[in-house]
């Protein structure tokens, strides 16, 4: 399996699965989207992967599964069929830099991610996800994307879409 276009490994254990749209020459898209489909909770045993890119495919199932994975550091499931909780991820708080779950059917409040404190990268832009995006910008979490009706915050965008910096 590690010899596998898109697989990384760390001697016989898999680090990594990147079967994303910006997985370009792996020859996994067919159309808009890449062939991958079925359950993200398959992956929720696989305790040794330290990144997950399976943005643009036909992945469906829940998020919550993926708060198991304590080695995680990079997470990107946008434009999939992904639902669920994203409060339960609070738990990859030591050592997630990217979450990415734009454009998916995930829910819940975004204050419980202020205790992802190593997060350099948020996007939760088109979901369900709502609550005062300043939490995560006073725990240091920049590049924070959020979408939804503009709150009655008078930093309103700057604290809600962040910076980059």
């Amino acid at each position: 399996m590690c010899e596998w276009a898109g697989v990384s490994c760390a001697g016989s254990r898999v680090t990594g699965l990147d079967f994303g749209a910006g997985s370009s020459g792996r020859g996994l898209t067919q159309g808009s989207k890449s062939w991958l489909s079925g359950d993200v909770g398959l992956l929720a045993g696989a305790t040794a992967l330290e990144e997950i890119d399976l943005s643009g495919t036909s992945v469906s199932g829940s998020v919550e599964p993926f708060a198991e994975l304590t080695q995680l550091t990079i997470l990107d499931l946008r434009s999939t069929d992904v639902s669920g909780s994203v409060e339960p991820l609070a738990a990859l708080a030591q050592q997630l830099t990217r979450l990415s779950l734009y454009s998916t059917c995930v829910s819940g409040s975004v204050e419980p991610l202020a205790a992802l404190t190593q997060l350099q990268e948020l996007h939760l832009a088109d979901t369900d996800v709502y609550g005062n995006a300043t939490v995560l910008r006073a725990a240091g979490i920049r590049g924070t994307f959020l979408g939804g009706d503009a709150p009655s915050d008078p930093d309103w965008p700057s604290s809600y879409f962040g910076d980059a910096s």
